[in-house]
């Protein structure tokens, strides 16, 4: 979110929402300085817009501003009005009106689709396997030989690769730096598909950012590539040579100096403003 460095108040009867079909709207009331009016205006209307900071969920950003005076009227040394303060009306909307959303799919794959004015969401999973190598000495041959240890069979583990993909986005979600090499602290759902990721089983590959800009025009688009890795034993758990194969056999370790603290090789962290919100 851009930092609005103008100093200001949000009125009591602040903000107010509504709905246009399915487009959610809302509008803040401000109050600053009159002589600070135009540089607040101009840090809310920065490209890509101010985002809407009681729900950033939404992605809402200032679509208008309109300024008028408050208070007492005054004449400066060339007799233009000025005025104590200015209140300015901030409209924020989400990107567009939703016009079309498909969803289509079989067993080994689902893609989806969805359109916000000239934004285009579209998701994608590709199946995997991950092969887990095993401990050969829990393993003898038909003939009761042992198991050289480059020998050792693997398990097999299915796993996806999910891909979130924004077509003429606006803006990279501020906490996509800081999230990549992370896993999901908590349960995420996709907002097409519906398909669910149980925490710390979906690992953020951080984006893939281009950048288009079309002659004559003062803005620009992104197409923005943000990919997952899904690793349903969960990325922090472990494969122990005792326990049986299948799921039950990956499990937490933790440090022993460290009042049995979980150990984490991937750090955790909340996924949810990247695509899910």
């Amino acid at each position: 979110m851009a930092a609005i460095t103008v100093e200001h108040a949000e009125r009591d009867d602040s903000p107010q929402t509504r709905r246009e079909g399915l487009q959610f709207v809302a509008t803040r009331t401000l109050q600053c300085a009159w002589e600070d009016r135009k540089k607040l205006e101009a840090e809310l209307i920065a490209w890509p817009g101010h985002l809407y900071p009681h729900a950033t969920n939404m992605q809402a950003r200032v679509h208008s501003v309109a300024v008028k005076p408050f208070g007492k009227q005054a004449a400066d040394e060339d007799g233009l009005p000025v005025y104590i303060d200015a209140v300015l009306t901030v409209e924020y909307r989400t990107p567009g009106a939703y016009t079309a959303r498909s969803i289509s799919g079989t067993a080994d794959s689902v893609s989806g689709s969805q359109i916000y004015s000239d934004v285009k969401y579209v998701e994608s999973i590709e199946p995997a396997i991950d092969n887990v190598v095993l401990d050969h000495s829990r393993f003898l041959w038909e003939d009761y030989t042992k198991l050289e240890p480059a020998e050792a069979p693997s398990l097999a583990l299915p796993s996806w690769e999910y891909s979130f993909h924004v077509l003429n986005g606006t803006f990279i979600p501020p906490v996509a730096q800081e999230a990549t090499g992370k896993v999901n602290s908590g349960a995420l759902t996709t907002r097409l598909g519906h398909l669910f990721f149980k925490p710390e089983t979906l690992l953020y590959l951080g984006p893939s950012v281009s950048r288009t800009m079309e002659p004559g025009q003062s803005g620009s688009r992104l197409d923005i590539l943000h990919r997952f890795l899904f690793k349903p034993t969960g990325w922090n758990h472990y494969a122990r040579s005792a326990a049986p194969t299948g799921m039950e056999k990956f499990q937490r370790i933790v440090l022993i100096d460290a009042e049995d603290t979980p150990y984490n090789t991937y750090e955790l962290i909340n996924l949810f403003n990247i695509t899910f919100g």
